[in-house]
């Protein structure tokens, strides 16, 4: 099980401030790696109490087990067994269904198997999110990792990063 323990208001700049200048920093030897820089603010960070979304580095702070099953391994456990399994983190993909954006968070709908009856995952996403989101195409094919947080007829996973998976013949040289 995770727990999250939200503070009374909001995380001080100050107390961020290191985290958040190292994030912004320029790597001094970036030799082999291509990235596009993201800068982060304290804003990134709160978490709201109306919202059950949570940003996915976050994550990276918590010791969580992994999962070691695909979704389809997962989704054929009985309804007992995958609720068991509320608190790991998993590391799947799927295609792009759709999103919806509510009450500061964004739900993204990730199909993981075809013609399967439970196979969507909702992914709780944070509103920084929502220009990649709008940008996701239906059936686009996403790696995402999260913490498993409810088992119903779907998966729901918040703590979430998402990759669009790309083919060898869609890379770009």
């Amino acid at each position: 099980m995770v727990y999250f323990r939200v503070g009374a208001g909001k995380v001080s700049e100050e107390f961020l401030k290191p985290l958040i200048d190292r994030l912004n920093r320029e790597a001094s030897n970036s030799t082999g790696y291509r990235w596009i820089a993201r800068k982060f603010t304290p804003d990134f960070f709160q978490v709201s109490t109306t919202s059950r979304a949570r940003p996915f580095l976050l994550r990276e702070f918590l010791n969580i087990p992994k999962l070691p099953e695909t979704a389809a391994e997962f989704h054929k456990r009985g309804y007992d067994d995958r609720r068991k399994c509320i608190g790991y983190l998993v590391e799947w993909e799927g295609s792009f269904n759709s999103y919806e954006i509510n009450h500061g968070e964004i739900t993204v709908k990730v199909e993981t198997e075809p013609g399967s009856i439970f196979n969507e995952v909702h992914l709780q996403m944070m509103p920084s999110f929502g220009e990649l989101i709008k940008a996701l195409v239906k059936g686009q094919q996403l790696r995402f990792r999260g913490i498993i947080t409810d088992v119903s007829v779907y998966v729901t996973l918040d703590y979430v990063d998402i990759d669009v998976v790309q083919r060898r013949h869609e890379r770009a040289d």
